[in-house]
């Protein structure tokens, strides 16, 4: 989501002739690696809910010995 909003955001730097300097460049990819580190923070959370990772008919292991059983 924010690295699409970072990218439109260059298109429409570009579409204007607008040409960023070194300094520019530089910053653009710092915003490019935080807009990526936002992204993956927010679907980790989005799949830490249990409907969303496990089938509703799943059964969860109680402790992390039952889940190595044979």
């Amino acid at each position: 989501m924010f690295f699409v909003l970072l990218c439109i955001g260059i298109v429409a730097l570009m579409g204007t002739k607008h040409s960023p300097d070194t300094y520019g460049w530089m910053f653009i990819v710092g915003l490019s690696w935080l807009a990526g580190f936002l992204d993956c923070r927010l679907f980790a959370k989005s799949d830490q809910d249990r409907q969303r990772v496990l089938p509703p008919d799943a059964n969860e292991p109680s402790d992390d010995q039952s889940i190595f059983k044979s």
